[in-house]
């Protein structure tokens, strides 16, 4: 009973919505998944002992805070877990470049930068 009043104390606007869309997004989600192709192995990426030799980017947002900037180019640094947030008005290739521009200047350049989906940057980084 005590769970069941807790979970009565909770509400924010459109709640109901929100909630059976979310739900609805995950039915969805498992009847149209692609089918299990089975077991494959991990590409391992050899931890570096050295901070700054290898990052890590990432885009964050949008986030819907009324100011200019609405996205953030998050840098991770994988030995320390050191992070700069960069804000960014888009995620293209230029915003990003410009970003690990300063970050190479405050720091130091790595041997290895790692992005996981950003399709805009290959070409761009070719010539960086």
């Amino acid at each position: 009973m005590l769970g069941l009043t807790r979970w009565k104390s909770y509400w924010f606007a459109k709640m109901r919505k929100k909630i059976t869309t979310h739900l609805e997004n995950c039915l969805n989600w498992i009847i149209f998944r692609q089918a299990w192709q089975g077991e494959e192995y991990l590409h391992t990426i050899q931890k570096s002992g050295n901070p700054f030799d290898v990052i890590h980017t990432e885009h964050y947002g949008p986030v819907n805070n009324g100011r200019i900037m609405k996205h953030f180019l998050n840098v991770v640094d994988e030995c320390t877990m050191f992070v700069r947030l960069y804000p960014a008005n888009m995620t293209n290739a230029k915003e990003v470049v410009i970003a690990l521009n300063d970050y190479f200047r405050s720091y130091s350049q790595p041997q290895c930068v790692i992005n996981d989906r950003e399709s805009c940057l290959p070409e761009e980084f070719e010539n960086f």
